[in-house]
Order: C-alpha cells, then sequence, then structure tokens
C-alpha cells in the first residue's frame, strides 16, 4: 500500500529527529483514549466521539519533538497486502491527524507549508481551496489518489496558528461514495488550540 503523505511526514519527522541526536519518546501504552475528545501535547484538543468514526492510533511517541498522531477509521476492514508484503486492515475511509508543537510560529508556517507542498505533488487532479473554521484559516486539497494507493480520492486540511501547525487527511476507497467535506468539516470544528 502506498504510505500516506501523513505517514511520510511522520517517518521524515522520526529520521530527523534521530539524525539530530534526540531520540523520540515512545509510548509503550498499547490502550487507545476512550474519552469524547484527544489531547496533543498541551497545545490542542480534538474531538474523538464520531459518528461511525472509530479511533485506531494514537502515537505520541515523538512527543519529545512536539509531534503527535492519530487515525480513526470507517466501515468495514478487508485484508489488505501492503507493498512490504504484510496484510493489514484497510477500511473503507480513514482520517489522519498529525499535529505539531514548533519553536516558532514562522517554523510552524514553514512546517505547513511544507506539508501542503509535499501533498500537492504526491496527488493526482489536487485543488485547492481555503476554509476558515473557529477562526483559523486551512488550506484544503481535494485530490484523486495515485493509481497505486488503495484509496480512490481525499481532502485534506493544513494550518498554522502561533507555535502549531495541524494536517487532517480524509481518504477513502471506491466503496465509500459519500462526499469527504462535510466529515473533514466536522472533524476541524472539533479543534481547539490552547
Amino acid at each position: 500500500m502506498k504510505k500516506s503523505p501523513l505517514r511520510f511526514f511522520l517517518l521524515l519527522a522520526l529520521a530527523v529527529s534521530l539524525l539530530g541526536g534526540c531520540a523520540p519518546k515512545v509510548n509503550t501504552t498499547p490502550e487507545l483514549p476512550t474519552g469524547d475528545t484527544l489531547q496533543f501535547g498541551s497545545f490542542l484538543e480534538t474531538g474523538n466521539a464520531f459518528d461511525n468514526l472509530t479511533l485506531r492510533e494514537y502515537n505520541d511517541a515523538l512527543a519529545a519533538d512536539g509531534l503527535y498522531y492519530a487515525t480513526w477509521s470507517l466501515g468495514d476492514a478487508v485484508d489488505y497486502e501492503n507493498e512490504d508484503g504484510d496484510t493489514v486492515p484497510l477500511y473503507d475511509a480513514q482520517l489522519y491527524l498529525i499535529a505539531g508543537e514548533f519553536t516558532s510560529a514562522e517554523k510552524a508556517s514553514d512546517n505547513k507549508n511544507t506539508w501542503l507542498s509535499a501533498a500537492a505533488k504526491n496527488y493526482v487532479d489536487a485543488e485547492q481551496s481555503v476554509l476558515n473554521i473557529n477562526g483559523i484559516t486551512y488550506d484544503i486539497l481535494t485530490y484523486r489518489c495515485s493509481e497505486s494507493s488503495p484509496y480512490e480520492r481525499g481532502i485534506s486540511a493544513f494550518a498554522s496558528t502561533k507555535e502549531y501547525a495541524v494536517c487532517a487527511e480524509f481518504t477513502c476507497r471506491d466503496t465509500y461514495t459519500e462526499d469527504l467535506t462535510p466529515t473533514l468539516t466536522a472533524f476541524l470544528e472539533t479543534v481547539l488550540y490552547h
């Protein structure tokens, strides 16, 4: 399976931190949070109670570097063999979030722009727009996924405010026929910056 750009960013951040001599803190707790909200460091909170979306991953492995990652899925899983030959669950749709805390507003903005640029190059027929939610301006990309991806289409949102940058991505297989924008918008409406 082609890796999501968010997974690419996470792996890139891990490589940078290891090259920089900062060993990331590993979350050894396998239990996922069960409350109505998720906390990302001291700077961000999101909803965790969505119709049909189930939290699958909540990772603070890079918390020492100010990066956090979570995924939610929708629909039933089918077995899918990825490019490494591993069988993994593939859901009808998946929502990814990466949130970063940086040393300045400029660095947060630079990271957001890097993520946006990488995503725009990675997808087919990417169209860009802007969405304002709770006083935050999100750059929105809607796109088709490449043929090597098990997902057919997606929508992503990128924002930075203060020293924080966020990327949320909602992708789906061809079995999911609903409009992606309402689900991503509803999720972004739960995002609160502290």
